[in-house]
């Protein structure tokens, strides 16, 4: 017996980046809402979030499992993320 979940995604505002131009850092930095200084300057790491699921995300290890990343994430990181 197979469960299927039903989430609703988080539509992030603004236009994607150009392909051809990617910007220095996370790909999503210029229209992410919990962005940090190190998001613009660094790709981020691909970490294990739950049971699997991987996040390439600076800010993916501060969100609670299940959570909603947006206005739960600490305005700044922990320096072990650093």
């Amino acid at each position: 017996d197979v469960e299927f979940r039903r989430e609703q995604l988080v539509e992030i505002g603004g236009q994607p980046p150009d392909l051809a131009r990617l910007p220095p850092g996370c790909p999503f930095a210029p229209r992410c809402p919990e962005r940090q200084p190190i998001c613009e300057q660094a790709f981020p790491p691909t970490v294990t979030v739950e049971n699997g699921h991987l996040a390439s995300c600076w800010v993916a290890p501060t969100v609670p499992v299940g959570g909603s990343p947006f206005g739960q994430v600490p305005r700044s990181l922990p320096s072990t993320l650093i």
